[in-house]
């Protein structure tokens, strides 16, 4: 009996990899975007990338980090929600997106 159950495992591990599913070929891959990476967080290996080393701009990617940097500072303690904003100089000149403080007003 402990004969056959042997067997009757080995042919079925033999069988799982004609289960497997069929991976596509990476040239059937594609992306409608500009640029894309896809790393592996842990080891840092690219798995995937295209124009990878093209300098574009962040775009609203700042305003992600933006928001990052503030929950992060909230969390510290560094920061509260009640905080007054003062606007500097350095900040009323900047373009592109924006809230329109002047530099000198504030924002609670």
């Amino acid at each position: 009996m402990r004969r056959f159950i042997c067997a009757a495992l080995a042919a079925l591990y033999l069988t799982i990899p004609a289960l497997a599913v069929e991976t596509l070929p990476e040239e059937s891959f594609s992306l409608s975007c500009t640029a894309a990476v896809l790393m592996e967080r842990q080891t840092g290996t690219v798995l995937y990338e295209k124009e990878a080393h093209r300098h574009l701009s962040p775009a609203s990617v700042t305003k992600v980090m933006t928001l990052l940097l503030t929950m992060e500072a909230i969390d510290s303690g560094a920061l509260s929600y009640d905080d007054t904003v003062t606007g500097s100089a350095h900040a009323a000149s900047m373009g592109g997106s924006q809230i329109w403080l002047k530099e000198g007003e504030q924002m609670r």
